[in-house]
């Protein structure tokens, strides 16, 4: 709460898109759902016009709309429609940050057994990024 008051209270014109996408876990983190529930379905509606998210870490588009799905809303249901959308475009980066969480970094069956989420990690164009991020949390989780 302190760091969106000190960055979005009166924030930079060029900050606004990105400090509306930051309200949106904060709704949900203070009961807020509600409220989190309609500013996303804002931003949704502009991205699927073609309008550019601004988000943390450089996750913009569909890839955007995964991370609030999964990060504000806890929701991989609704985030792997929007994993599958980014796959048919230039949106290839972010998806290792789709599986951080809170306990660190997990495995798609680790987040959710939804089978639409388990589903899209599945996908063929995910094969090699899934493959060298199991093999990877693999050898750190072994201590390598």
């Amino acid at each position: 709460q302190k760091t969106w008051d000190a960055n979005c209270t009166t924030p930079v014109p060029s900050e606004v898109p990105r400090c509306r996408a930051l309200r949106i876990p904060l709704y949900a983190a203070t009961g807020r759902r509600a409220e989190a529930e309609r500013d996303l379905a804002a931003i949704v509606a502009e991205v699927h016009a073609g309008q550019p998210l601004v988000q943390i870490g450089g996750m913009m588009g569909n890839v955007g709309l995964a991370s609030l799905y999964l990060m504000a809303m806890h929701d991989p249901h609704r985030a792997a429609p929007e994993i599958r959308a980014s796959l048919d475009s230039v949106q290839w980066f972010g998806y290792d940050k789709l599986l951080n969480t809170a306990q660190g970094q997990k495995l798609p069956e680790e987040i959710s057994g939804d089978g639409d989420w388990i589903a899209v990690w599945g996908d063929p164009q995910l094969k090699e990024f899934m493959d060298a991020y199991r093999a990877n949390l693999a050898r750190f989780r072994a201590g390598g």
